[in-house]
């Protein structure tokens, strides 16, 4: 059986979670530029994945 695009399902039920992840990390990569935070080394909001954030202070 030859695969054609036309029979390509479509995805109703939203992003993917690997999509979630992506869009996830670039919303949070934004955030960290907004305040002045460095991404790699949080030093005023920490990501923590699963638990939103945590303010260091």
């Amino acid at each position: 059986m030859e695969y054609d695009k036309s029979q390509r399902r479509t995805n109703k039920a939203g992003p993917s979670e690997t999509e979630r992840s992506v869009m996830a990390k670039i919303l949070i990569a934004e955030d960290d530029e907004k305040i002045g935070d460095n991404a790699r080394n949080p030093k005023i909001i920490e990501t923590v994945w699963g638990a939103e954030y945590r303010l260091n202070g």
